[in-house]
């Protein structure tokens, strides 16, 4: 029972989304102008993951060999739990990749009107919405705040949604070249991104509906084209 109770917290938190998901599916994002991130995963479910796992082995084993046994196997635990990517942030991430091309057009229609930096991406972030205009917001307080903007674009250029904005303007920022023409060839870039990736999923999705669909049409193939051949290979052989 305990090796049960244990399997399903872990499940649990596997799969629930952490406490920075939940704060933005609330729409908290008044602690991201405090610096955090709200990409940023709650630490006690690696922590949990790992004090279940040892437990559990433990239960199963005994403290020996369950003990040694269960501390590789919590480490382990802990670590795989905690680059696991929960359903909220996948869809957070889609949401922000798709929502991305459209906001770097903003971007580019305020620069071209002269805003600074900190300030378009303000505006743009409140008139986007969702986790990205959290996100862009989020990068303008920074902007505003800092005395070093190339550090701020530096530390989002691993992102896997932002990093083709923060080397754009991390480049204009460096070479003083107009960050616009960046952006404008980023965002066709994303697209182009975007229309390849549906097009692979459009041809995955044939291939794997090929195989149910096969097997929903074998039954009618049977009745339909072998049934009768073989009822009137027998007929013949009665008479």
């Amino acid at each position: 029972m305990w090796t049960a109770l244990c399997l399903a917290i872990a499940t649990y938190l596997v799969v629930s989304p952490p406490a920075s998901a939940r704060l933005a599916a609330r729409g908290l994002a008044a602690g991201a102008g405090k610096g955090v991130s709200l990409r940023q995963r709650d630490w006690s479910s690696p922590a949990m993951g790992g004090v279940l796992m040892f437990v559990a082995t433990v239960t199963l084993l005994g403290w020996w060999p369950g003990a040694p046994v269960g501390l590789v196997l919590s480490v382990i635990a802990a670590r795989v739990v905690g680059q696991l990517e929960t359903a909220a942030e996948r869809e957070r991430k889609r949401r922000m990749l798709a929502d991305l091309p459209l906001a770097i057009d903003l971007m580019v229609a305020a620069l071209g009107a002269g805003r600074p930096q900190a300030l378009v991406l303000d505006l743009v972030g409140a008139a986007q919405g969702g986790p990205l205009g959290d996100e862009l917001c989020r990068i303008g307080r920074r902007l505003q705040t800092s005395s070093d903007p190339i550090s701020v674009w530096a530390d989002l250029r691993d992102d896997p949604v932002m990093a083709p904005v923060a080397r754009a303007f991390a480049r204009s920022s460096r070479s003083g070249a107009s960050v616009s023409r960046v952006l404008a060839r980023t965002a066709q870039e994303l697209r182009r991104e975007q229309r390849a990736r549906t097009q692979e999923i459009a041809r995955s999705v044939a291939v794997k509906t090929a195989a149910p669909l096969g097997l929903c049409f074998l039954p009618a193939f049977v009745v339909v084209g072998i049934v009768p051949m073989i009822i009137g290979a027998f007929g013949q052989l009665q008479l």
